[in-house]
């Protein structure tokens, strides 16, 4: 996407320790391919980048760390299974508009094209409601792949 005159547009890449499990269920080369997508899109951005990690340990997570070291990124801790969504999703909105994010890029796992499950597609709906926000296919772990 494109940044407009007067606008600022974040990547929100969701839950990026799930990129082990996304390559667990569909395969390695699949895994390992949004593993490399995601890492693009990072250092190819103009513009705050925001990762929601859930501080999980696993061999692709670790490789994407290290190829955006560089970049400047803010990491946003959440794990749904020991925290809420209704907490997180406010919090992850006021840090935006606290920095003049106007639009909103989503990546991430899990994303459902049918819009009714995945954590990737929650932060999409939630944001959309306040704010011009879109998800990069090419960047996100689809439910059904």
């Amino acid at each position: 996407m494109k940044k407009k005159r007067g606008s600022t547009v974040a990547l929100v890449v969701v839950h990026l320790s799930s990129v082990d499990s996304y390559a667990w269920q569909v395969g390695q080369e699949a895994g390992e391919r949004l593993a490399r997508s995601i890492v693009e899109a990072v250092r190819k951005h103009r513009g705050p980048v925001y990762i929601v990690d859930q501080g999980w340990d696993g061999p692709l997570e670790s490789t994407i760390k290290r190829a955006i070291a560089d970049v400047p990124v803010t990491w946003m801790r959440f794990d749904e299974e020991v925290q809420e969504w209704d907490e997180f999703l406010p919090r992850l909105k006021r840090r935006l508009t606290r920095d003049g994010v106007t639009r909103a890029v989503v990546g991430g796992v899990w994303y459902d094209p049918t819009l009714e499950t995945g954590c990737a597609t929650r932060v999409y709906l939630y944001l959309l409601r306040a704010l011009p926000t879109e998800v990069d296919r090419s960047i996100v772990g689809c439910i059904g792949d």
